[in-house]
């Protein structure tokens, strides 16, 4: 059932997330983070990690990146699919809870923008992403931080009435924060090492990690 009611809120999601990445904001942080990508990973495949509605794969494959999009909401994948309709960009369905359906060291990179923060195991996860990642690929990262656990649950509280009980259980679910030394000691231990970060307002944490050989 809690399965059911997450693919059921990211489906409702969709329009309104395709809307919100479009905005100048939003699109400023896109490029920014695959140009971030870019300076690591010059060219080859990209995982886009909880692909949403594409607009990070849109981004890739415009710097001529081949893009792999997962995500499990159907909806998303629908409409990141008319939003890249580009010969190098697939989309997937697949939960990046689950084992991924791809062979070992298929990518050069993988992209993670905010799907940490909704899986069960992230050190499950965190092997996984380093099982198809070919050897001294490299995985960008951002998620939440501890300091943004508060917000995330003001915001759980103020969709509408009608959709109200799904959100509340939706996000209590599923949401996942860590701190910088915790996410890089459980990062460490899947055989990733940090390579680069950027600093924030403390809400996300930013980094690059690259996989061992």
């Amino acid at each position: 059932m809690l399965q059911a009611l997450r693919r059921r809120y990211w489906d409702y999601r969709a329009r309104g997330w395709q809307r919100r990445m479009r905005t100048r904001r939003r699109k400023r942080y896109v490029a920014e983070r695959a140009d971030w990508l870019a300076e690591h990973a010059p060219s080859g495949a990209v995982l886009d990690l909880g692909c949403g509605t594409g607009s990070y794969a849109k981004a890739l494959v415009r710097r001529g990146f081949e893009v792999t999009g997962v995500d499990f909401s159907d909806a998303m994948l629908k409409r990141a699919r008319t939003e890249v309709p580009s010969a190098r960009a697939a989309f997937v369905a697949a939960d990046i809870n689950d084992r991924l359906p791809f062979p070992g060291a298929t990518f050069d990179a993988v992209l993670s923008v905010l799907s940490f923060d909704h899986v069960a195991d992230a050190r499950a996860v965190l092997r996984e992403v380093r099982r198809v990642l070919k050897p001294g690929g490299v995985l960008l990262v951002v998620t939440l931080s501890r300091a943004r656990r508060n917000r995330e649950r003001r915001m759980a509280g103020a969709v509408e009435r009608v959709r109200r009980t799904v959100m509340q259980q939706v996000a209590r679910s599923l949401v996942s924060t860590y701190s910088r030394d915790e996410f890089l000691r459980i990062a460490s231990a899947a055989g990733f090492s940090l390579v680069d970060e950027r600093a924030t307002d403390k809400t996300l944490l930013q980094v690059v990690l690259r996989a061992g050989g």
